[in-house]
């Protein structure tokens, strides 16, 4: 966990806690620090509860770039509370579209084979567009 992320996440602790905590006060009839402690616990259970943070952020298993940089694919990996998960996406980026293909998979060693064979048949229709284009327009 980075700095920034744990700043986040005791900020929002914070925002929570306060909030019971000038609830604890006027209704809770105890000393100010049992409600201090009070509205950290509860803030605190609340912010768990929660769950602001989960699945946010992924990590880039695998990826694969063609050499002109036209086609890209790429392997996610997710973490939630249910396991993990992998989102295989392939692209071809051009001036005049995108072309995408997305899959999610629960096994890794799926989505790497569907990777190979998907990003085989972009970079093949990649390179077909460029011989395409090649014959309209010749060099001399």
């Amino acid at each position: 966990m980075n700095l920034e992320s744990f700043l986040k996440k005791f900020g929002v602790w914070l925002l929570f806690s306060f909030i019971f905590l000038l609830i604890g006060i006027v209704r809770w009839d105890v000393t100010p620090y049992i409600a201090i402690l009070l509205a950290g616990m509860w803030g605190l259970i609340l912010f768990m509860r929660l769950d602001l943070y989960a699945g946010k952020s992924a990590v880039i298993v695998e990826k694969i770039t063609s050499l002109d940089g036209t086609v890209t694919a790429t392997i996610e990996e997710w973490k939630d509370k249910t396991g993990k998960r992998y989102d295989g996406k392939v692209k071809r980026n051009y001036q005049d579209g995108v072309f995408a293909k997305e899959e999610e998979f629960v096994d890794l060693e799926e989505a790497k084979l569907w990777l190979a064979s998907t990003y085989q048949q972009e970079l093949e229709k990649h390179l077909q567009r460029i011989r395409q284009s090649e014959r309209q327009n010749p060099k001399h």
